[in-house]
């Protein structure tokens, strides 16, 4: 080992540093986590409160640090366990009834040794077919702006390129148009470029670098924008560019596609007593307010990768990596005018998705089968990283306009009055699956507390970015939050500690939701698991002690937070909530 530095003679002596400025050398990353240190499973339910996995035993993990904790005897088991109402089924017995059957069980996941050797095969990692092509997107680099001349000349004659394909070179009768709910999106961008990365077209090669090469070869001749840039909600609030098609503007019915939607994502949610006369009372405490949050990538581990193949009797194979196989099936079949047939939609796993890969993945596999079906041969087409993320758009920025009253009844108890909200999105460009996610957003602004009078409204803004999507929650997250930071708002005005004004308002059996859905009794469990949650993990032991720790420290802070949640696992498009199944029993 090098010895330790010296100082020079003469050198003046160190600083002094303060104790509590000194522990900002202390780096959290060799601090004990709980439940994050060795291997984390789900608490066994034989053990109280929050366990992580040590060499030494069970640990559990306290205010006051790590503490040990024993095993519970065999007469401990038996009085938890309650008897015909514990842990063991009736009828059990002997060792096998010392068996937790429903949690705290460690089971591997079923392909898990396959992922962490990387013997796990994705959809790029399949054996190239026989005389597979590899494929490179043609993307825009001006929006808005109309698209006047495309010359694919220069990259048709590099070596190795098989063609160059645009929306003009689809079969006759291929449709062009593509969505979810609404056909507004082009798969190959004709006469207009709608954001910056928007498919034009798609380059063949025999080698990724050779149809990347090809893909940049392509001159694009732009013109003028047919309408002034739009990037960010207050943009579009300004300047009125909203998904609403029910106005009859072009600037709002989206029609670039030709499409006559007349579809409108601005959509109201009133319920309890009116709204003004319940802001007209006296002795309330108002607050006003905006409330941001933006949007987020998905980053899925696997980036968007397809490979078509055509098929013998003239249609064409599609395996890629997508959480919707079937709006594949349906994108290619229309783009090529092939019956659904002949066409076969395909996935064997997926690296993530998160949402990501529900409709979003219909344009790339689209452009692959037409790349496919147009050469005669296999195509492969992965995206790099940074041209998913240029082109697939992510979670929903939103912001959230509101007035929220509130008031303390005769006992001092803080009780809220009446909420009025205005949601704004950012849908991008085209509309993809932007009106339900404002709907779940609206139908979770409530979160888990009982407004007397509540008005909620919300509408899907579009701009010239690519079009933001499913992410897990659905619009769900971005409600709760924006409810949570109103409560904050109005406890800070109340004067009163902000959990106190949570659970003195949260929903109670027999209520109903702003959508009509009543509480039934027995399961409605927010409230027990709020008081039991906030008694097993102490909580307010914890917040003394941060309190504590923060006192004592400048640069390092600790915090204890605790949010009731409650989210809806139904579809908004109430034909979507059924299912079926067939079972063969041999």
């Amino acid at each position: 080992a090098s010895p330790a530095p010296v100082a020079p003679a003469g050198s003046p002596p160190p600083p002094l540093v303060a104790e509590a400025d000194a522990s900002a050398a202390v780096s959290w990353l060799e601090e004990p986590k709980p439940a994050s240190g060795g291997e984390q499973r789900f608490p066994h339910a034989s053990y109280p409160g929050l366990e992580s996995q040590s060499p030494g035993g069970k640990t559990a993990w306290g205010i006051e640090g790590p503490r040990a904790i024993e095993p519970p005897t065999a007469s401990e088991k038996e009085a938890r366990r309650g008897g015909d109402g514990g842990l063991a089924p009736k009828g059990s017995s002997g060792a096998d009834s010392d068996r937790v059957r429903v949690v705290g069980e460690s089971h591997p996941h079923a392909a898990g040794r396959l992922h962490t050797t990387g013997e796990a095969e994705y959809t790029d990692d399949v054996r190239p077919p026989a005389g597979m092509l590899h494929a490179w997107l043609v993307r825009a680099t001006v929006a808005p702006a109309s698209i006047l001349r495309i010359d694919a000349a220069a990259a048709r004659a590099m070596p190795g390129v098989a063609d160059v394909i645009f929306a003009s070179d689809l079969p006759p009768g291929g449709q062009n148009a593509l969505g979810p709910v609404a056909k507004d999106e082009e798969c190959f961008a004709d006469g207009h470029a709608s954001h910056v990365g928007q498919v034009i077209g798609v380059a063949v090669a025999d080698s990724i670098e050779a149809a990347r090469a090809a893909a940049e070869a392509v001159a694009v001749e732009y013109g003028d924008p047919w309408e002034p840039p739009i990037y960010t909600i207050d943009a579009a609030v300004a300047a009125g560019s909203f998904f609403d098609g029910t106005r009859g503007d072009e600037r709002t019915s989206w029609s670039r596609t030709g499409a006559a939607l007349g579809i409108t994502t601005a959509h109201d949610l009133e319920a309890g007593r009116d709204i003004d006369e319940a802001f007209a009372e006296e002795g309330l405490t108002v607050v006003s307010g905006e409330f941001r949050v933006g949007g987020q990538e998905h980053f899925y581990l696997e980036p968007m990768t397809c490979l078509a193949e055509p098929t013998d009797d003239g249609g064409i194979s599609v395996l890629s990596s997508t959480q919707g196989v079937d709006k594949t099936h349906k994108t290619v079949a229309r783009l090529l005018n092939l019956p659904a047939a002949k066409v076969v939609s395909k996935v064997r796993r997926m690296g993530g998705g998160f949402g990501g890969k529900e409709t979003r993945t219909a344009f790339v596999a689209a452009a692959c089968a037409a790349a496919a079906y147009k050469v005669n041969a296999p195509v492969r087409l992965a995206l790099r990283r940074d041209v998913d993320m240029g082109t697939t758009g992510g979670r929903h920025p939103f912001v959230v306009k509101y007035t929220a009253a509130a008031r303390r009844d005769g006992e001092g108890v803080p009780k809220l009055a009446a909420l009025k909200a205005q949601l704004y999105s950012n849908g991008g460009a085209f509309l993809d699956l932007s009106g339900p996610v404002m709907d779940r957003a609206l139908l979770h602004l409530d979160n888990c507390y009982r407004w007397p009078a509540f008005s909620a409204r919300g509408v899907v803004c579009r701009t010239h970015t690519p079009p933001n999507t499913a992410f897990r929650g659905f619009g769900g997250p971005q409600g709760l939050i924006a409810c949570e930071h109103i409560l904050e708002h109005l406890a800070t005005e109340l004067r009163v500690p902000p959990d106190a004004l949570r659970e003195a308002n949260m929903y109670a059996e027999g209520d109903a939701l702003p959508f009509g859905q009543v509480l039934c009794a027995g399961e409605w469990r927010v409230p027990r698991a709020w008081r039991e949650l906030r008694e097993g993990a102490e909580v307010e032991a914890r917040r003394e002690a941060a309190a504590a720790f923060n006192a004592a420290h400048r640069w390092r802070k600790r915090g204890v937070a605790m949010l009731p949640t409650k989210f809806g696992i139904n579809f908004t498009a109430k034909f979507m909530n059924q299912g079926g199944a067939l079972v063969h029993v041999y």
